[in-house]
């Protein structure tokens, strides 16, 4: 089995972590010593319906594969966490910055390429005013084919 992510599984401060491979499914569990240098998919056992949590698990799957092409803007190594939830679908966080990035559900390679165009803009600031330092969330999952990125202000 190759590890393709990690799933954590109970309560945040007590989470247990196991290996995951592509097909989601789950092969053994992290002990010390061993390699960390997965994204961490999270919340999986909150999410009571089990086909929205397969869907869920699925979907999350699809965007990791899709992050595995490393695009300079949203590189595989970036994806910290992928967090489950029943009310907002997928919810990732990056390595380098604290602000959620609501996914969403559904249409996982359209909101793909929409991120990427987004991050693209947002490590642009000279270019397009935008700064992602200044980002407190972006939301894919508010209107069809819309982005709604939140910023907090300069001063």
């Amino acid at each position: 089995f190759v590890p393709y992510a990690l799933l954590a599984v109970g309560a945040e401060e007590h989470a247990s972590l196991f290996y995951l491979d592509q097909k989601g499914e789950s092969f053994a569990q992290v002990e010390g010593g061993m390699d960390l240098d997965y994204p961490v998919i999270s919340g999986l056992e909150q999410v009571t319906d089990s086909a929205e949590r397969l869907k869920l698990l699925k979907e999350s799957l699809h965007f990791l594969r899709l992050v595995r092409g490393n695009d300079p803007n949203l590189p595989a190594q970036s994806i910290s966490e992928i967090h489950l939830t029943s009310d907002h679908g997928i919810i990732v966080h990056l390595v380098e910055h604290p602000f959620p990035i609501f996914y969403g559900s559904g249409e996982v390679r359209k909101r793909y390429i929409r991120l990427k165009k987004v991050l693209e803009v947002l490590y642009r600031p000279r270019k397009t005013g935008m700064d992602i330092a200044r980002v407190t969330y972006i939301k894919m999952d508010y209107l069809t084919n819309k982005v709604i990125v939140g910023y907090r202000d300069s001063g």
